[in-house]
Order: structure tokens, then C-alpha cells, then sequence
């Protein structure tokens, strides 16, 4: 089976059709959202219904459990990272928010697992952003290939012979039968410090993983936010 396996849309429906459509065309047969359909971007709510119409497994991200009330709310209110998601629930309406309030944190299915970031504690959306990250994640779930997102930065952490930690960001991995995985797929809609989307593509037949960077259209990404009562994320901004 070929799974699609996506991350961090963050309200940037037009971002997510082009990876949907690219998935398809590269003969996906399922489609897995890590979470982070919420927050930062322009439209919430085209978002979140691509993501019901589109995604056979859609897991809880931190934004959207701020989206939806999950998340504590001192820690909703002292990030300013989650003024949009606050903002995003009035458009999305109960019905929808209740939906995501039972989204769940990790998805496992043969040599695959999934979660939005750690999979130490995935309710506690910790990052796996270095070696030590990714050790405790391996030794917290046994399957071969393990998807995260959270970072918006795509890279693989290898675990050779269980004893033995790597980093690549190459796009093309053939799987070796003495290594275990952590993908982080990159971000969809909101890529940081790299101009393209990105995503990755799993065939647990053929033991292949290809990450699929997308070009990202910066011009009119940030033209979308025109009229809203928010501005285009910071960083953007800035040039970061």
C-alpha cells in the first residue's frame, strides 16, 4: 500500500489541495494528515472540510487542539501562536470543533506509526528536533517507520541496528532491514526557512519512502491574508 502522509497545513487550503492532488496523481491509496490543520493561515475552515473529504486518517495537532479546546486553556491564551485558532472557532461552529475535540494522538498499521510530534507522550506534542528527541521517540514505539511533523523542517533520524543514530534530508530512502525510521515530513502550509511544501510518500511494498517538495508561492500565500483581522505569520515578514 502507498500512503501520502502530510503535516502543518495550518489554514492554507490552497497549499493542501496541491499536495492532495500531487499525492493522488503519484497513485496514493491513503491519505495521512499528522495534524496542524489549524492555525497561523488564512482560511480555517476550506481547510478543515479538504481534510474531512480528503484524509482517511486525520491525527490531533497542537494547534488544533488549541483550535478546538483540548488543549488547556492557560496555555491557549499564553501563546500568541494560537490568536488565530481562538479567532477560527466562531467560523468553524460546534459541530466541527466537537469533531476534532476526538481526533486522535497516533495511528499505527503494520510497519507504520504516526503522531504530530513526539511519540513519548503524543498528547504533549513534544518536538523531535535533534538526536536525543529522536532516541526517546524510538524507544517509544517499536514499529519500523515512524511519520512526525510539528517542526516544519523535513528530515529522517536513522536508528541502525538499534544502536547506531543518523540524520539525512534525503528525498529518496530505500529502507534497510537493520534500520528503523523517524520521518518528519516537513509542512504543507507553512514551510519555514525552505520555499516548497513538502510531504512524504510510503510504499511498505516496496520499502521505499520519497519525500515530495512542492514549489511554495510566497506572493500569494501572503496575499491571502488582504482583509483579514490578522497578518501573515511573523517570520515571513521579517525574512526569516
Amino acid at each position: 500500500m502507498k500512503f501520502a502522509v502530510l503535516s502543518d497545513i495550518h489554514a492554507n487550503p490552497l497549499a493542501f489541495e496541491k499536495a492532495i492532488a500531487d499525492a493522488r496523481a503519484h497513485g496514493a491509496d491513503k491519505i495521512i494528515c499528522l495534524g496542524d490543520v489549524t492555525g497561523y493561515g488564512y482560511d480555517t475552515l476550506s481547510a478543515y472540510e479538504l481534510a474531512v473529504a480528503n484524509c482517511d486518517i486525520w491525527l490531533m495537532g497542537n494547534h488544533d487542539a488549541a483550535c478546538c479546546g483540548v488543549l488547556p486553556l492557560a496555555e491557549t491564551m499564553r501563546n500568541p501562536n494560537y490568536r488565530v485558532d481562538c479567532l477560527a472557532r466562531t467560523e468553524l461552529g460546534m459541530d466541527r470543533l466537537a469533531h476534532m475535540a476526538k481526533l486522535p494522538y497516533k495511528f499505527e498499521f503494520g510497519t507504520l506509526a504516526c503522531t504530530h510530534g513526539s511519540f513519548a507522550v503524543p498528547r504533549l506534542f513534544a518536538y523531535v528536533s535533534n538526536a536525543m528527541d529522536a532516541v526517546i521517540s524510538f524507544e517509544s514505539c517499536s514499529r519500523r517507520v515512524m511519520f512526525v511533523g510539528h517542526t516544519h523542517q523535513q528530515e529522517t533520524w536513522c536508528l541502525v541496528n538499534e544502536r547506531q543514530i543518523g540524520q539525512t534530508r534525503d528525498t529518496h530512502i530505500e529502507i534497510a532491514p537493520d534500520t528503523r525510521y523517524i520521518v518528519n515530513v516537513g509542512a504543507v502550509g507553512y514551510p519555514r526557512r525552505d520555499p516548497f511544501s513538502s510531504y512524504a510518500l510510503y510504499d511498505d511494498q516496496a520499502d521505499v519512502i520519497d519525500i515530495r517538495r512542492l514549489p511554495f508561492d510566497y506572493q500569494s500565500y501572503l496575499g491571502a491574508f488582504n482583509g483579514l483581522k490578522f497578518g501573515p505569520p511573523r517570520w515571513i515578514l521579517a525574512g526569516a
